[in-house]
């Protein structure tokens, strides 16, 4: 358990995406990213505006950042809540390990 754990008092949902045997990102006839269903984790979830610079070099207004202990590992493109995971920070403790993850979503 994370020492972050007692201060997660809020639940959201995680979706991660399905890969297939080769470990590529499944795709729907769309085009569309295929997902799991939903997983109910623990977190805290801020209200905070800000400007995200996301992989492909888009600026986007984030309007959500929640921060998640280190039970579930997550992945840019991942969903929370419904929403893309934008940025994906890793907190790690003095030991070097995962303590958990801060995410604008």
């Amino acid at each position: 358990m994370s020492r972050m754990t007692k201060f997660l008092k809020q639940t959201c949902s995680v979706e991660a995406y399905t890969l297939d045997e080769q470990g590529q990102v499944v795709m729907n006839r769309f085009g569309d990213i295929v997902y799991q269903p939903p997983q109910t984790c623990k977190c805290r979830h801020e209200i905070s505006a800000q400007d995200v610079l996301t992989t492909n070099g888009d600026i986007i207004k984030s309007t959500s950042r929640y921060y998640l202990d280190q039970s579930m590992e997550l992945q840019t493109d991942y969903r929370i809540d419904g929403k893309p995971i934008l940025t994906l920070n890793t907190l790690v403790n003095e030991r070097g390990g995962i303590e958990g993850y801060e995410v604008y979503v």
